[in-house]
């Protein structure tokens, strides 16, 4: 039996952003519940294009926008959970 590929990311160990991920979302939802205070414009104009059904928000068009673009880069082969390399 052969012995399981090491996973380049093993080798590098947590990085600064992911060691600090639960402080960055953190900072995001402040940042967004004070943007929505300072200017709800914005959030009333991005609530505003979604496609609704039965006047609830079904899809949000910006965050659809935003999964569709970040979906074209390429995927790490290391499963982030179980650190195993797909081969």
């Amino acid at each position: 039996m052969t012995q399981p590929q090491a996973c380049p990311a093993d080798e590098q160990g947590i990085g600064f952003f992911e060691r600090y991920l639960t402080v960055w979302v953190g900072l995001c939802i402040v940042a967004g519940i004070a943007m929505g205070k300072v200017a709800p414009g914005i959030a009333k104009s991005l609530d505003n294009m979604a496609i609704y059904v039965n006047d609830a928000p079904v899809i949000s068009i910006p965050i659809a926008t935003y999964h569709t673009s970040g979906s074209s880069r390429p995927r790490e082969k290391c499963g982030f959970v179980t650190s195993s390399c797909i081969s």
